[in-house]
């Protein structure tokens, strides 16, 4: 009886305990990673694709670093469409408001709305961007700006920097921080915001020896860099010589806030983005796309390590803004698919349309433009098979300056046997993943409490729900824009 009795005491402080949150006070660090245009079968394609690689048979079990920490998915309608645009999810995440396809913080009426890193920033957290898009691209840009059209990029550059929102940026972009006199400006005037932001105190660097020198001594914030005019180059294009990795690119991020929150008693929000999955996925480009899912996965390996090794408690959420491309992993009547297809394709079909569009402009023959096709599809995507209809294809898009990457995309898709169905967004459900060195917040979480909820199917408002509830943040009404 007496050992019974102990039985039913201990299960029933077991089942208090599971069912109360508990408080979280003191210093945190929150990390929000965006695989923009990643969907449940991107996520598949790069599994198969790496368990291939290593010569795994299909019943030896292989897992990403994500695939543990999936939680939930996440519902992605905005307020304009069933099928939402970066803009609109981003502005979700940062605001926790819904609002119209293009819109940058700004509510459905057009009234700019307080995000996040504004309500963190003002209690004392460092914060930052670390993105392989432009710096004023949607996802990136909705965090320190207010603008009714995400093409407004000039503009986000200029709020971004005036506001003094973010303490470290890295990414592409850099035309629109330029004067329109110097070559590759994005501008229509001549303010150069690079400047400016040394005036203001920012360390500036865009060099890969700069870079290490930061990465092995250190990095005083403000700091900004940037890595290409536009977008940085695909993983699977990359000089690494010269430009640094998405997962390089985090790990100094990390260092550099927790350096500069060492002494706080507030800790750093930053975002980290793997823009360009949904670059490929616009160009049902499947070598590219699942080249960036991997690169991604590696990027939550060195945060998730960031994580274990720090005693401040941190959390990473980890969600897509939409699906892209409509991806799908079988074609027509097919019974499986071959990731291994995609082992030899070299270059993204972007790359591939820079290359052509330059032979092109030497006025080539006819015969001379299909051979150059026919030697890029057979070196450079090992395909040496190609029908005359698909090199035909190529060469009609490039001369009548029609969609060169659509035109190209095919050759490797058809026979990996994946299927595209748009070269737009869908309307799909994404998975959400979490991550946590704090008990306490992992068990409010695991419990679902209010404000806590990851677990199960959510609108994509409740991500900033959650994220306010970790910051300790209430939800403003608005902000002036």
């Amino acid at each position: 009886m007496t050992v019974l009795r102990l039985y039913i005491i201990i299960s029933a402080l077991f089942l208090w305990s599971a069912a109360t949150p508990v408080p979280t006070f003191g210093k945190k660090n929150i990390i929000f990673m965006v695989p923009d245009g990643f969907g449940p079968s991107g996520l598949t394609m790069a599994r198969d694709y790496r368990r291939t690689q290593l010569g795994l048979a299909n019943d030896q079990k292989y897992t990403l670093n994500l695939d543990p920490f999936i939680i939930g998915s996440i519902r992605t309608k905005s307020n304009s469409s069933l099928i939402t645009d970066s803009a609109a999810a981003a502005t979700t995440y940062a605001t926790g408001f819904k609002t119209y396809n293009g819109g940058i913080s700004v509510d459905s009426s057009g009234t700019a709305k307080t995000t996040l890193m504004e309500s963190l920033k003002s209690q004392g957290y460092k914060t930052g961007l670390v993105v392989k898009s432009t710096l004023t691209d949607a996802t990136p840009g909705v965090w320190a700006a207010h603008v009714s059209k995400r093409d407004k990029q000039s503009q986000i550059a200029e709020q971004m920097l005036e506001g003094g929102i973010v303490d470290y940026m890295s990414g592409g972009g850099k035309c629109y921080w330029i004067p329109k006199s110097e070559t590759g400006s994005c501008r229509e005037d001549d303010r150069n915001l690079i400047t400016e932001a040394k005036d203001r105190g920012f360390t500036y660097f865009e060099s890969r020896s700069e870079f290490d020198g930061h990465l092995a001594e250190g990095l005083s914030l403000p700091a900004l860099s940037f890595w290409a005019q536009e977008d940085v180059d695909y993983a699977i294009d990359y000089n690494n010589s010269i430009t640094p990795t998405l997962p390089e690119q985090a790990l100094l991020a990390l260092k550099t806030l927790e350096k500069a929150t060492e002494y706080s008693t507030k800790g750093f929000f930053v975002l980290i983005e793997g823009s360009l999955i949904d670059h490929c996925g616009h160009d049902n480009d499947a070598a590219c796309h699942t080249r960036e899912v991997l690169e991604f996965d590696e990027t939550f390996k060195v945060v998730k390590d960031f994580i274990d090794g720090t005693d401040t408690e941190t959390i990473v959420v980890v969600t897509a803004d939409h699906e892209t491309g409509g991806l799908t992993l079988g074609l027509d009547d097919s019974s499986t698919y071959y990731p291994e297809v995609l082992f030899n394709k070299t270059h993204s079909s972007l790359f591939f349309e820079s290359k052509v569009i330059e032979f092109n402009e030497t006025n080539p023959q006819a015969a001379e433009l299909t051979t150059f096709v026919q030697n890029w599809v057979a070196t450079e995507l090992a395909v040496t098979d190609a029908s005359d209809e698909e090199i035909q294809t190529v060469v009609d898009a490039v001369t009548s300056d029609g969609d060169i990457r659509a035109a190209i995309g095919p050759i490797t898709s058809n026979r990996a046997s994946i299927g595209w169905s748009t070269g737009s967004h869908t309307a799909s459900d994404i998975f959400s993943f979490f991550y946590t060195n704090s008990q306490q917040i992992q068990q409010n979480v695991f419990n679902n409490e209010p404000g806590w909820e990851l677990r199960g199917s959510h609108e994509n408002v409740e991500i900033n729900r959650f994220l306010r509830t970790v910051g300790d943040v209430a939800q403003e009404s608005s902000t002036s824009a």
